[in-house]
């Protein structure tokens, strides 16, 4: 194989191995990135998707929009027209339109001719400049034509402007400090991104009305018949209560047969977010099993010699002190040897006692009255007065529910005015 490779030779093979010791191979370099000036990063997080502002003096709408730099290669720009600083024609602050003069007609109502193209009229000058002042042309004036320098610095927009006798669209190049300075002088609105693709998305929501929190003995008790009335309810009896959603409280009202009517809208967010947070997504927090215990669950370790479960420190050290290597080994080879010997000796109630800890175990029940299924679309037009309908439950039939198990099931009922649960299926069904 040569040691040399003719470059013309590479055009109509599919692929190619240059040799490493190769001339071709030892000048081949990893291309440049492409490189983004801060200015023109700059630009274009602030232009974004687009944007647009109102002028009411036109009446008008004037929309910004990041061209392609080949678009603006393409265009025609012999009709350009050149608007510069008033205070001075610098380079840096020329912008080039195309077909420029139906843009500034548009927004003025000044055509300027050919023999008035430069500029140099007084009274045309003062025209456009008070009829300029109120748009992000501010400042800037009709200027003589000219071949803009660095071209390859330059940045491409589309202007378009909406009015009722007009709808132009025109390209526009200018560098990006000049842009910068042009989006500077009004305050835009920014275009959001259409909502049409996700618009057919669900969400579903669990109705929850109430919870409570009882220890895990007692759930053996529960039968048909009997009356639970939540610690933590959010309905009253009455069919009112708050839910959330789409991450909105709603205030809704129970209507027969199986759908919620909505009273109010809460559009803010507050406190009573966490709170909802703390109540709906910890089933066995800290907080639930320090209320059941009554004891903290990060109360600092015993110092009176004791460990954690009450017994003595090992020979009678303190719990900070070291044991010797020889005497821990021979400690875990007499546990290994015998590890079960406790629980083997005991007797069947003192085997009972481990586990009656267990009966205390703080379980919450989620009283589940349905799901509601609601299209994004639907649920960007909640408010009071409308009403969503409810899938899978009714007062008559609530899903009590733990860690997403369903347990039994129950119906609403009246107890003092308060909301109660009356059980009336309680195991597998």
């Amino acid at each position: 194989m040569p040691d040399t490779v003719d470059p013309t030779s590479l055009a109509p093979r599919a692929a190619v191995i240059l040799p490493a010791d190769s001339p071709l191979a030892a000048a081949a370099r990893a291309p440049a990135p492409a490189s983004l000036g801060e200015a023109r990063a700059q630009l274009a997080r602030m232009v974004r998707r687009g944007c647009f502002v109102n002028l009411p003096h036109a009446p008008a709408l004037l929309s910004v929009e990041l061209a392609d730099d080949a678009a603006g290669a393409r265009a025609e720009w012999r009709d350009s027209l050149f608007l510069a600083p008033a205070d001075g024609p610098g380079a840096d602050g020329r912008i080039e339109i195309a077909d420029g003069a139906r843009l500034l007609q548009g927004l003025t109502g000044i055509h300027p001719g050919q023999a008035r193209s430069s500029g140099t009229a007084p009274w045309l000058a003062a025209a456009l400049a008070g009829r300029l002042a109120a748009t992000p042309f501010a400042g800037l004036g009709v200027a003589a034509p000219g071949a803009p320098a660095h071209m390859e610095e330059h940045c491409c927009l589309r202007l378009t402007l909406r009015s009722r006798r007009h709808l132009i669209s025109s390209l526009a190049r200018a560098p990006a400090a000049a842009w910068l300075a042009f989006l500077s002088r009004c305050d835009w609105s920014f275009e959001r991104a259409p909502a049409r693709p996700w618009l057919a998305a669900v969400s579903e929501e669990t109705i929850s009305i109430a919870r409570h929190t009882l220890p895990s003995g007692a759930l053996s008790k529960l039968a048909p018949g009997d009356v639970i009335v939540p610690d933590s309810p959010r309905f009253g009896p009455g069919g009112e209560g708050r839910i959330r959603l789409g991450h909105r409280h709603v205030r809704v009202r129970y209507a027969a047969p199986n759908s919620l009517e909505i009273l109010d809208v809460e559009r803010k967010v507050t406190t009573d977010d966490m709170e909802y947070e703390m109540e709906h997504g910890m089933e066995h927090g800290i907080e639930q099993e320090a209320g059941a215990s009554g004891a903290d669950p990060l109360e600092d370790e015993p110092e009176d010699g004791r460990d954690a479960g009450g017994g003595e420190a090992v020979d009678g050290e303190a719990p900070g002190d070291e044991i010797p290597d020889g005497e821990a080994e021979a400690l875990f080879a007499e546990l290994d040897a015998a590890p079960d010997a406790d629980l083997a000796d005991a007797s069947p109630d003192t085997a009972g006692d481990v586990y009656a800890g267990l009966d205390a175990f703080p379980v919450t029940l989620a009283f589940e009255l349905g799901k509601v299924s609601l299209p994004l679309a639907d649920a960007r037009t909640l408010g009071p007065g409308a009403v969503v309908l409810l899938d899978g439950g009714s007062p008559a039939s609530v899903a009590i529910v733990s860690a997403g198990r369903t347990l039994g099931r129950g119906e609403i009922v009246d107890v003092a005015g308060q909301l109660g649960i009356r059980v009336i299926q309680w195991g597998a069904p």
